[in-house]
Parts: structure tokens; C-alpha cells; sequence
């Protein structure tokens, strides 16, 4: 379920949870903020290129008004869900903390983030994840790829909610980028080997050769520039057996075989 107010990206899409969850919230829960009069909200992605900044047009989220309704309108459409599913996915979850606002006519770069006070970001994030954790038996998984501040991972697992661990992505970054060994994947997160957002783990194996060359050597395996039935198998089969607490594929990954 998708909406510039909230993406719910669930297990397996269902054409009765789009009619059952209402797509328009009232006027009052998306206005936009008063110190940012037609303001947008842009999403940072990082990656291994250079940081990319996308203005996806769409107004901030208004968490006063939210939290005046005791955050309603997102309850009410975990509620709707409940009964079709068991997890759900908590799509840019850092933007729960704080968001880049982009005042109207003004490039991405002219923005700021909301709330401007980086000592808010923590108290706005858990009080809005503790209302959603509350809200129904659903379990979120939050996709906290990229750059992320601290208070968001200590959040998630103060209130235990699992991040993502993307195996080509998971590094040591800030040391001498080694792959991380599966074994050292935290509990409390969900392993999976690509994203939507990313491509499928063959055509990441051939566009990006060099990345995957150092995978190949982690893995103790000669690198080719197609990575084999086998070598695929492999890597998914490892991927249900991290320490992690939920292993989650795309279908298509299974499908590549």
C-alpha cells in the first residue's frame, strides 16, 4: 500500500487492502508545515555512487497534528491490514525521524531538515513507532539503508524492531569496507541478498563488477563476470541462515534459477 504519507510495502500485494485502507487523509493530518509554507520533503539516497538528491514533491508530514489524533489515521490503516498480513515494511524509516523540507521554488540543497533541531529527531521517531507497535499485532521491519543517524538504529532496537541487512551492502564502511561475516548479523534484523530499489542479484553481479569481485573473494571463490546457478544458490541459501530473525527474498531472485 502506497501513499506520500505512508508506504506500507506488505508481504504479498492485495488489491482488498488498497479498497480497505483509505488513500486521502484528512486535510488537517498533511498540511504542511507553517515554517515551510508549500514545502516539499526530499529523500538523500547513498549508496556506493554519490549521494543522489530526489525532490519527490510530496508535502511533510505534520506529526503535531498526527499526535493530536493519537496517530489515527496511520492506526487505522494498520488495523485494516491486520487481518491479510503479518509483517510490514517501514519504507525510509529515518524519515519518521526527521525529514528534508524544501521550501517552495528552492533547489534540494536550499532545504533543511524537519525538525531542525537534530535533539527532536529521537523523541519524534520512538513516539511514533511506539504508537505504531501499538497499534496491532503486525510486525514492522524498518529499511534504514544508507546514511542514517544513530537515534534511528538506537531506536529501532531499544523498541526491537529488525533493520535490513542487504548482503552485497553489508561492510565495514567507515574501516577497510570488508565484507561483514554473516555470522556478526545483529538478531534483531532481517537479511535479504536485493531490495525493490536495488537490482536483482545477477544483473548486480555483472553491472558492478568490481563490487562483486570483492564479494568473490569473501566468499573464497575464483570471480566471473556471470555468477553461476550455483553461486546464486549458494548465496540464497546462506541468506536463510544468517543470525538474523527473518530471512526475506524477492520472488524473482528464486525465480533467476
Amino acid at each position: 500500500v502506497k501513499s506520500p504519507y505512508m508506504r506500507l510495502t506488505v508481504a504479498s500485494p492485495n488489491r482488498a487492502i488498497q479498497q480497505a485502507v483509505p488513500q486521502s487523509p484528512p486535510p488537517e493530518r498533511c498540511q504542511r508545515q507553517s515554517e515551510l509554507p508549500g514545502a516539499e520533503s526530499v529523500l538523500l539516497l547513498q549508496s556506493l555512487r554519490p549521494v543522489v538528491e530526489i525532490p519527490w514533491g510530496f508535502p511533510l508530514y505534520n506529526f503535531e497534528a498526527l499526535e493530536r489524533t493519537d496517530f489515527a489515521y496511520w492506526k487505522g490503516r494498520l488495523k485494516a491490514a491486520e487481518s491479510l498480513y503479518h509483517l510490514y515494511r517501514l519504507d525510509h524509516i529515518v524519515g519518521l525521524f526527521r525529514l528534508w523540507g524544501i521550501p517552495a521554488g528552492k533547489k534540494p540543497a536550499e532545504g533543511h531538515y524537519v525538525p531542525e533541531e537534530r535533539s527532536k529527531w529521537g523523541p519524534q521517531g520512538k513516539a511514533t513507532l511506539e504508537a505504531l507497535l501499538h497499534a496491532s499485532s503486525l510486525l514492522p521491519v524498518g529499511e534504514d539503508l544508507g546514511i542514517i543517524p544513530h537515534e534511528t538504529r538506537e531506536t529501532m532496537h531499544h523498541l526491537w524492531i529488525p533493520g535490513t541487512k542487504v548482503i552485497r551492502w553489508e561492510r565495514r564502511w567507515k574501516g577497510d569496507k570488508s565484507f561483514i561475516p554473516f555470522s556478526e548479523y545483529p538478531l534483531c534484523s532481517m537479511t535479504t541478498v536485493s531490495t525493490h530499489d536495488s537490482n536483482s542479484l545477477s544483473t548486480w553481479w555483472e553491472h558492478h563488477p568490481d563490487e562483486a569481485e570483492a564479494f568473490a573473494a569473501f566468499m573464497g571463490w575464483k570471480f566471473e563476470k556471470k555468477l553461476s546457478n550455483e553461486q546464486l544458490i549458494e548465496i540464497l541459501r546462506i541468506s536463510h541462515h544468517t543470525p538474523s530473525l527473518l530471512h526475506i527474498n524477492l520472488l524473482h531472485e528464486y525465480l533467476a534459477l
